[in-house]
């Protein structure tokens, strides 16, 4: 039902999804309740217990480098 450019950038959404790690889609999940953007520290917190600060924020800066989420001018951060 959607248009042909929706389906074509979500059909990219699913493939980049698709080659992520558990950990990297666990945190790309817990990142989708942030409205708009959020910082590196809102991103760890919101990593759970699961992980380390650290390791949480290993598997932020390796969603950066695949595209999925954006560094801004400001320092903060977005999803795609």
């Amino acid at each position: 039902d959607a248009s042909e450019r929706q389906s074509t950038l979500r059909g990219a959404i699913e493939w980049s999804h698709a080659l992520l790690s558990p950990d990297e889609r666990a945190l790309y999940a817990a990142l989708a309740a942030f409205h708009g953007s959020f910082s590196p520290e809102d991103a760890v917190a919101a990593r759970g217990e699961q992980t380390s600060a650290a390791t949480a924020l290993d598997v932020l800066q390796a969603l950066c480098d695949k595209s999925l989420v954006a560094r801004r001018a400001d320092g903060r951060l977005g999803l795609l």
